[in-house]
Formats: C-alpha cells, structure tokens, sequence
C-alpha cells in the first residue's frame, strides 16, 4: 500500500482512548442498526486518499499529535482548576479541529463550497472578453451542476478552524465522568455542536465559535467526556472543580443519542457487550438523513450588494439532561455574539 493511502478522518489513538489501547472496536452501522464486533480501528473512519495526497496527511498527523497527550492528561485529571492554559488552548484546538475533519464537516461545507466556486466561474465568464454574450449564456446555463472537488475546501475549514479556536476559551470546560453501567458511544462525527438554549432561532445560524448558548460535546472514553458549556446561558447542577459526575443513566442514554444524531455512517462501542444497549438507542434515532446540514443564502442589502449567509443546521435532537439548566432565547432574537455579554447590548 503506498505511504500514507489511508488516512483517518477519526485518528487511531482517539479510537484506543475507548478500547483500552487495542486494535479493535465494536460498531453499529448507522443505517440498519447492525452490529460488528471486533472491527479493525485500522480500517474505521478512513478512506483512500480522504484530504487529497500524502503531503496533505503528514501536516494533519502532525497537528493532531499536539492534542494526544494533553488529552490523556485531561482524562485523567480530578481537578480542572488546575488545567494548565497550554492545555486549554490545546483542548479547544483539538476539539475544533476534530470537527471540521470528519466527512460530515465535508458534506455539510459542501453547499457553501459548490456556491463560491459558482460565483467565481461566473465572474470568469463574465471578464472573458473572448466570449460572445450567447456563448456566456450558455455557460452560464451550466452553473448549477458544478461541484468543487471537496478536499481543498475542507483543508481551508481545517486550519481555519484552529487558528479561530480562541473563541471558545470562553466557555466552561466540564469533564464528565460516567459513573452509570453504560458506555459513553461516539460516532463518526464525535465532536457535536448544540445549542438549546437558541433551539427556537431557526432562520439563522447559532452554531458558530462566538454564538451564545454554545454546547460542544465531546466523548474521550466509555466513561469521560468533555463538556464546553456557555457559562452565561446555561448553570451546570453539581460540577465540582470542574468534574461533574453523572448517575443518571437518562443523561447518558441522552449523550449517547446525540452522538448517533451526528454520525453519518457508523457508531462505536468499547464492547459487545453493549451491542443491543446500542441497538436500542439506534431504534430511538433512526437512520438519518445524508442530505448536508450547510445552508447558503443570498441576502439582499441595498440595490447593488448582496451578503452570502452560511450556516450549518441544528440536529433535530436535543439533549435533554438533568444537570443542566437553562432559558430558551425567543424565536425573534438576534442574540448573535457571545461578545455582547460584555457590551451591555442583549437583544
């Protein structure tokens, strides 16, 4: 096999955080709820090629490996109050990064792609003095069914990602401890952006790094996972020094779905064991939808400009939990930017 040929959207060492260092994993395969035991984590979350060549893989290695052992320590740690800020720029690195990686990131981005990449043909047909207006018309005509190859548009999103990955310093950072006798899952998009406090604001995007009520939800074993919460919009019932600890096996049937909502293709387990607990959620989520969550619109601003308004959808799941408390914001807000916390301009 050529170096580099197979390259993860998920890195191994993520999957060996679940099985205990091994080699294998146990999945559902999210369209028919069936399960495998024992899948090679070589082959998981990966594909030929994925970012594009080999060169593109060794920079994305290189980067992920800065994340594997602040990670591990944070796994480990029984007192956030004493995270280091290296480590916490870190985690918010790996956790925005993570996100944009995943072939969902891709299919989402993928609308937004498709319409750059429109609008900049366009513009050539139009300069060409070369052409006739019947010949730009024609071309014109053909518009609609160009795509953007995805994988430089991906790789964009990426290192966009980290470098804006400030903005979620921010938020509250909760490592939840499972303490119930079920796994925390994760699927083949782990990193999940929610914001229920903004559930009702539906004609514009509340998923962005600065948006209020921010939730990103971020399993990192069976039984730890990461919580970075809006400290504003939401109060966390029983977190101590950072930890929280849950009990209820509601909370964590609650987490477990909101990762299966998120996946496109598969969901993982760190044992057989738990193959029909899995099942069963999957029976309550079913087997989505592949359609992109990514919206483009074209708003118009005055006779002459237009603004290009992209964003990515809400999952239709919201995670209902007994730990945390909150007020939804009205259908009609433009509460747009976690910065007017301090400016004193609430909408």
């Amino acid at each position: 096999m050529a170096a580099n040929k197979n390259q993860h959207f998920i890195p191994q060492y993520y999957f060996r955080f679940f099985n205990e260092g091994g080699d294998h994993i146990s999945l559902l395969l999210r369209h028919d709820g069936r399960t495998i035991d024992r899948a090679p984590i070589r082959g998981q979350s990966s594909k030929s090629y994925f970012y594009g060549n080999a060169d593109v893989e060794k920079k994305v290695t290189e980067i992920e490996s800065k994340f594997i052992t602040p990670l591990r320590r944070i796994r480990s740690m029984k007192n956030l109050s004493t995270l280091s800020r290296e480590d916490h720029e870190l985690l918010v690195q790996a956790v925005v990064f993570q996100r944009t990686r995943t072939v969902a990131s891709r299919i989402d981005n993928q609308p937004m792609a498709d319409h750059l990449f429109r609008l900049q043909v366009e513009i050539d047909i139009n300069t060409n003095s070369d052409l006739t207006e019947e010949e730009r018309e024609e071309l014109r005509g053909l518009l609609p069914k160009l795509s953007m190859g995805p994988e430089a548009f991906q790789g964009m999103v990426m290192a966009l990602s980290v470098q804006h990955a400030h903005s979620l310093l921010d938020l509250s950072v909760v490592l939840v401890k499972n303490k119930t006798a079920r796994p925390f899952v994760f699927g083949d998009a782990p990193v999940v952006f929610t914001n229920p406090a903004q559930k009702k604001i539906t004609f514009r995007g509340v998923l962005g790094t600065k948006s209020p009520g921010l939730i990103a939800y971020y399993p990192i074993g069976p039984f730890e996972a990461i919580m970075l919460i809006d400290p504003v919009m939401y109060n966390v019932k029983g977190v101590r020094e950072g930890l929280l600890n849950v009990r209820d096996l509601q909370d964590v049937a609650q987490l477990n779905k909101l990762q299966i909502h998120a996946s496109r293709s598969s969901v993982y387990f760190n044992d057989q064991k738990y193959s029909d607990y899995v099942r069963y959620l999957w029976g309550d989520v079913g087997a989505g939808s592949v359609e992109a969550r990514g919206v483009v619109k074209e708003v118009k601003i005055d006779d002459d400009r237009e603004l290009v308004h992209n964003y990515e959808c809400q999952l239709p799941f919201f995670p209902t939990l007994t730990f945390l408390r909150f007020t939804e914001v009205p259908a009609d807000s433009n509460f747009i930017d976690r910065d007017m916390y301090f400016s004193g301009r609430r909408a």
